[in-house]
């Protein structure tokens, strides 16, 4: 796979990367925010509260540009709240 050279990776986080993301002409990094809090837990001797908050801050609230990478909570279509969320067809 030919990756934009522009694309952020997220340093220390590798076991949480899941895949690439695209939108029109950028691509993104894309992690699984539970394995990133995990990674926090298990190689920072951070308890979860502490994880969670770091991971917030700073990692997640890092604006690295256009390209900064993207954190997912992972969930199905039905434990989300549908309502004020339109759909493309």
């Amino acid at each position: 796979m030919l990756v934009d050279s522009e694309m952020f990776l997220a340093d220390g986080l590798e076991d949480a990367f899941i895949g690439v993301g695209q939108q029109f002409n950028s691509q993104f990094s894309i992690y699984d925010r539970e394995k990133c809090i995990q990674i926090f837990i298990d190689k920072h001797d951070m308890d979860r509260e502490m994880a969670e908050e770091y991971f917030d801050y700073n990692v997640q609230g890092a604006w690295v540009g256009e390209s900064t990478p993207i954190f997912v909570d992972r969930c199905s279509i039905d434990d989300i709240e549908t309502e004020s969320i339109q759909v493309v067809e």
